[in-house]
């Protein structure tokens, strides 16, 4: 119980630099986690005061692996820390997978979507 008061806690101030920011990326990774589950953690990036920021936000398990199920947890939090401002949302990254980065119907496509700014910049750490 603690540590979910702490989290949000935590979670409040990141929505509160992100509500002063200009812009905000997001950027998302598959991992398994201890117990074997797949999991993807979220992490936002942005500028506050002239310093670049990146914020880790949650490891979250989607319902399935597919791009619509992946989206739509993306979308989700997403929507918790910029709202309606979707214009906010200027760039995302995630590894190469096809799930993930492919032109139509995967995760990048699908939040382009909603969010039009929303470019596709493939992760750096899968290089």
């Amino acid at each position: 119980e603690l540590l979910d008061c702490m989290l949000t806690i935590c979670r409040e101030e990141i929505k509160k630099e992100i509500r002063t920011a200009k812009f905000v990326a997001v950027i998302a990774d598959e991992t398994t986690n201890d117990a074997g589950l797949w999991q993807i953690a979220i992490v936002f990036r942005y500028v506050v005061n002239g310093q670049v920021l990146e914020r880790f936000w949650g490891y979250f398990i989607p319902p399935g692996q597919t791009a619509e199920l992946i989206a739509g947890v993306i979308r989700e939090q997403l929507k918790a820390v910029v709202g309606d401002q979707h214009e906010k949302v200027i760039a995302q990254s995630y590894d190469g997978a096809s799930v993930m980065s492919g032109i139509q119907h995967r995760v990048q496509a699908i939040i382009r979507g909603e969010f039009k700014y929303a470019y596709y910049v493939h992760s750096s750490v899968h290089n």
